[in-house]
């Protein structure tokens, strides 16, 4: 009886890790989600080519394209497609960071000032007023730099304020 109770539970831990595991999809699956995508902001969009130069656009279009030669998860292939709608640069469209993806929110809103990071709300220890430099031993600049083009901005000031306060949070 003990050795059927083993086998049971083994069975039982086999079958959980193929459920708990993230679901990968294939090349061609997620080219097709590309496609479409990028179909979407070419005929949908109101001026696809205001901000951005059409051969940058499909430059860039094609490097995503390459980058999909492997099965990935749906948060993978949220790093390589949500920088083709950040390049539109209009602050109203973005790809939404996949509903699974782990949300962390600051106790505090920075806002750019004069190329600083400053507090401008906290419910923390953080008094406001205060400059941010670093987060978590990164200087803030090269999160910026990281995450930019997963984010949207009109203009470079705008840039770190959008980013800040709701990538940082969202995908850190």
């Amino acid at each position: 009886m003990n050795k059927a109770r083993y086998i049971l539970i083994v069975i039982l831990l086999l079958i959980s890790t193929f459920t708990i595991a993230e679901k990968l999809f294939t090349p061609e699956q997620l080219r097709e989600d590309l496609d479409f995508l990028v179909s979407k902001i070419v005929e949908e969009y109101y001026n696809p080519w205001l901000k951005v130069d059409e051969t940058e656009f499909w430059n860039l279009v094609e490097e995503k394209r390459a980058q999909l030669d492997h099965d990935m998860t749906w948060s993978e292939f949220y790093k390589i497609a949500a920088p083709l709608v950040a390049t539109l640069h209009d602050q109203h469209s973005f790809l939404q960071p996949p509903s699974d993806a782990v949300i962390r929110v600051f106790p505090f809103r920075l806002h750019r000032v004069k190329d600083k990071a400053v507090v401008i709300n906290s419910v923390c220890e953080l008094p406001v007023g205060a400059i941010v430099t670093k987060i978590n031993g990164i200087p803030v600049e090269n999160i910026i730099q990281e995450l930019e083009m997963y984010g949207t901005y009109e203009t470079p000031e705008s840039r770190l304020n959008f980013l800040v306060n709701y990538f940082i949070p969202s995908i850190a």
